[in-house]
């Protein structure tokens, strides 16, 4: 067995508490190596970059998953050595990247893991996680395996917030080195107020955590900051994950306001949908991300952008999910 994922550290607001009981079921989700990660930023790349032959010329799913798919070989390999520890209850689940899931009691992951599970709590919210601060996995997989959630990643507890510097400019209202309206916003990037021309563009915005776009919110949002546009302009919804839109004060959540107001605010008259994402994830600390990504690339037709502010600070996440977060986004741009 070799070392996989270790942490020095819980994040702060969150606590240590006694061993969850041996037989609590937990949900994990082993994510497979790529069989081309370099392939796929070089795809990338060629896609993005001005002056490549490629670019513009963007990859069709099939074609992405060509460089994001897992080999023959590792899922034999995985599934081999999980059956060893009586697990024989697989999914192999093939989306942007390859997983294979299974429910597996405490003591029997800690035994299969080397682990020590322990549950800790989330001190403002009562929210209570399984996690551990180091598993390992047998040397021979290690090629085959980038990421076992849920392990060492935590969850955001919520949105980090952030803040706008710019150099000055002559065009910019003084007001705007305090508060960022769209105005502020159109000065400084040039962004034009006329509405669009192209009708197949759509743009999506997702919500997590419990964050939910209110209608009433949007329409005083246009009423006062963009005048010139109705203020009935709307957005519509989707769901995952168990996701809802609960609509009233007491539902109001700041950042899904604020995506929603803003994008459909500065992209004027591109048709936004806001997708809420439910608690019923399969990403672990990923709270989604991952789903999202994969719900997107399983449509036929998915919008052309999707605009997300949500971070984590990178310390509750270690690199091997933060990395196979980083890919799936990276497929969906090529």
């Amino acid at each position: 067995m070799t070392v996989h994922e270790s942490r020095a550290e819980i994040p702060s607001q969150y606590a240590r508490e006694s061993p969850p009981h041996p037989e609590t079921l937990v949900n994990f989700r082993v994510g497979l190596s790529s069989i081309d990660k370099a392939g796929l930023e070089k795809a990338l790349y060629d896609v993005s970059v001005p002056g490549s032959p490629l670019y513009g010329k963007h990859l069709s799913v099939d074609e992405v998953k060509s460089y994001t798919s897992a080999s023959s070989i590792s899922v034999a390999a995985v599934t081999e050595w999980l059956a060893e520890y009586g697990i024989t209850d697989v999914r192999l689940e093939t989306a942007v990247h390859d997983y294979i899931s299974f429910t597996a009691p405490v003591y029997v992951a800690n035994d299969l893991f080397d682990a020590e599970f322990h549950s800790f709590v989330h001190i403002p919210t009562g929210k209570r996680a399984i996690r551990t601060l180091q598993y390992s996995i047998p040397k021979e997989l290690v090629s085959h395996v980038s990421v076992v959630q849920p392990s060492t990643s935590f969850d955001l507890a919520k949105p980090l917030g952030i803040s706008v510097s710019y150099g000055k400019r002559d065009n910019v209202n003084a007001s705007c080195a305090n508060t960022i309206v769209p105005e502020c916003l159109q000065d400084l990037y040039d962004i034009p107020t006329t509405p669009a021309t192209q009708s197949s563009n759509r743009i999506a915005v997702p919500g997590f955590i419990d964050y939910w776009a209110q209608y009433a919110d949007l329409e005083a949002f246009l009423e006062r900051l963009r005048p010139d546009m109705p203020s009935n302009t709307s957005f519509s919804v989707e769901f995952i994950d168990g996701g809802m839109n609960p609509q009233g004060p007491q539902y109001a959540g700041y950042e899904a306001n604020l995506d929603t107001q803003y994008t459909v605010g500065m992209a004027t008259n591109v048709p936004t949908t806001f997708i809420s994402v439910g608690p019923n994830t399969t990403d672990g600390a990923a709270i989604g991300y991952l789903d999202i990504v994969e719900y997107l690339s399983n449509m036929t037709n998915p919008p052309q952008v999707m605009s997300m502010s949500y971070g984590y600070e990178e310390w509750w996440l270690t690199p091997a999910l933060a990395e196979q977060i980083c890919d799936v986004y990276n497929g969906t741009r090529c």
